[in-house]
């Protein structure tokens, strides 16, 4: 049995899916007879209608990534780790949102921390301390060479 494509929104993502489903017999030890389902997942993505939903800085890396298969110019994500079928949707819609969000902090930089912050003010106290320093130590040596001129 095989599902037709179907469009999905999910998490801002318009992605094309197609899930298949073999139904195998397969005969037990005891010679008994029983229906398994496969439940494999296969989501595909035409890069034509996710690259336009994504800021182009996107673009380079998403294009890069493991998941892309040239040959028919989308991304391929799959899963089986479940015997549930909706589990391994599931399971290709969070990888697909992972690589979104790995490829966004990858090209963009991320947000200054309160560490860094902290750092950055303490290096501009010392600097300012120090032209402090150096410009009253001018101004003092200045000072001393006009008393002396006066005497």
């Amino acid at each position: 049995m095989l599902e037709k494509s179907a469009t999905v929104v999910r998490v801002v993502l318009v992605a094309r899916m197609s899930i298949s489903m073999f139904d195998l017999l397969v005969i037990s030890r005891q010679g008994l007879m029983f229906l398994r389902v496969n439940s494999k997942a296969q989501l595909r993505v035409p890069v034509d209608r996710l690259l336009p939903l994504l800021p182009p800085v996107l673009h380079e890396g998403i294009l890069a990534s493991r998941y892309y298969a040239q040959g028919s110019s989308s991304l391929v994500i799959q899963a089986d780790e479940s015997r549930k079928q909706p589990a391994n949707k599931e399971t290709c819609f969070r990888k697909l949102t992972q690589l979104i969000v790995d490829e966004y902090k990858r090209a963009v930089p991320g947000e200054t921390t309160a560490d860094q912050k902290k750092k950055v003010e303490k290096l501009q106290h010392a600097e300012n301390e120090s032209r402090l320093k150096t410009k009253k130590l001018h101004a003092s040596k200045k000072q001393s060479r006009s008393k002396g001129n006066m005497d």
